[in-house]
């Protein structure tokens, strides 16, 4: 929302060069994040959280913790695991509705003023 409310300020020239370059910046770093978040956990998804990895890592505690629970532990690992995908998928919709706002903001304040600069002409 504070996005929402500076752009609504886009009227004047240094205005405009200030409202641009903060958010080319929050744009840009938001991609970069949701990028990153994105491949991290497609990667951990498909490399890190396979059967064979989390049965070896559970293989180290198997002579000081329970068989059952254990087995426990594999299964919440191997239900959550799905949950990776969802929540990255999740980044990228939640990225674009950030992004989109201000942009849209932008288009209905420029629209409004060049009606306002015609109906004055």
């Amino acid at each position: 929302m504070l996005l929402v409310s500076i752009v609504r300020q886009y009227i004047f020239p240094f205005t405009k060069k200030i409202i641009k370059n903060f958010l080319y910046g929050v744009i840009g770093g938001k991609i970069f994040i949701t990028v990153i978040a994105f491949f991290l956990y497609h990667w951990l998804y498909i490399k890190v959280l396979t059967e064979d990895n989390v049965i070896s890592v559970l293989r180290i505690f198997k002579s000081f913790v329970d068989l059952n629970k254990l087995n426990a532990i594999y299964l919440w690992i191997m239900g959550f695991k799905p949950v990776l995908l969802t929540s990255a998928w999740f980044i990228v919709l939640t990225t674009i509705i950030f992004i989109s706002m201000p942009l849209i903001s932008i288009a209905v304040t420029l629209r409004k003023h060049k009606q306002i600069t015609e109906e004055d002409l």
